[in-house]
């Protein structure tokens, strides 16, 4: 009888461990594999409706045929020639500015490399018709053109993305404000996100999109979260998404810690509109000087001016 106790307590040992190693490793890799099944389904489907849509519209167009794989094949080379990391910030770049969805790294390369033989082609030219440059001369105003031709469209780029890192800062209240209110009112919080996000625009709203399509493509909510905080590229939206970490981390409520949010978003947001109004005198200051100041001048002396002129001559 003891035999049969202690076989049946080493079967069932061994079963809990077979159990336990099945539930812990087998069981999420078949999940794995059916959501990236699925999601090869879906690709495929896609490729097939592309396909059909085509055949059914009769040629593919020129630029599909042509001048796309033109442009990937060169800004390919362009990019091989430069280090990765400058690929990857450029990228980085692209996307902070909204882009990345319109250019791509390779088109960029391409945009560059064009505004810089640009800028040399203009200085080279203007030197040819400038007969009294000297040799030194000639040879820094190539220079200064070719660099003005590469700076432009880094600057381009880098004004898109403080305008819109403005909007995000801007918007960035009033979506935590409705972020907390629907959260008070029951909802989760990736359903309040998907609710504000199919009823707003701007470019918040489409940073979250892409977070929640991130989160449903079965990425983890606090990687999705770090991703859109440095897409934005914004320290209020760093600041957010780390308080809705540790929120999610520690246990906390998160209805609390979007209310607070939104209170330090706008008192920091009050803060920054009476900085820029101190910035202001300053501001005035050159206007002041170049336009206005002469003409006070020329109202108050012109008189006195003429009358000496007057007084001297006689």
């Amino acid at each position: 009888m003891i035999k049969v106790l202690f076989a049946l307590a080493v079967a069932g040992f061994v079963f809990l461990v077979l159990f336990g190693v099945i539930k812990s490793k087998i069981v999420p890799q078949q999940e794995i594999n059916e959501r990236l099944k699925s999601i090869e389904e879906d690709v495929a489907r896609a490729s097939a409706r592309r396909r059909m849509k085509k055949t059914e519209e009769g040629v593919t167009p020129f630029r599909e045929r042509v001048i796309m794989p033109l442009e990937n094949s060169i800004g390919r080379a362009i990019t091989n020639m430069a280090p990765a990391e400058w690929s990857r910030k450029l990228e980085k770049k692209i996307a902070s500015a909204g882009k990345a969805k319109v250019w791509s790294v390779q088109l960029y390369a391409i945009f560059w490399v064009v505004a810089l033989l640009a800028g040399l082609f203009f200085s080279i030219r203007y030197v040819s018709h400038a007969q009294h440059l000297a040799a030194v001369q000639s040879m820094m105003v190539i220079l200064l053109g070719a660099a003005m031709g590469g700076t432009i469209p880094w600057m381009v780029l880098r004004i898109l993305a403080q305008k819109r890192q403005k909007m995000i800062q801007k918007q960035l209240p009033e979506v935590l404000d409705l972020l907390c209110v629907s959260v008070q009112a029951g909802l989760s919080f990736d359903a309040a996100l998907r609710r504000i996000v199919e009823r707003m625009e701007g470019p918040l709203i489409e940073e979250a999109d892409h977070m929640l399509d991130d989160i449903r493509m079965g990425l983890p909510r606090r990687q999705a979260l770090k991703l859109m905080g440095e897409r934005c590229e914004v320290q209020d939206v760093n600041l957010f998404v780390t308080a809705i970490i540790q929120a999610e981390r520690l246990g906390t409520s998160i209805g609390k810690t979007l209310s607070n949010q939104a209170v330090n978003m706008r008192e920091r947001r009050r803060q920054l509109i009476k900085a820029e109004a101190m910035k202001a005198p300053v501001k005035m200051i050159f206007p002041l000087v170049l336009f206005i100041f002469p003409a006070i001048f020329v109202v108050v002396l012109m008189p006195s001016l003429l009358s000496m002129m007057k007084n001297f001559l006689k």
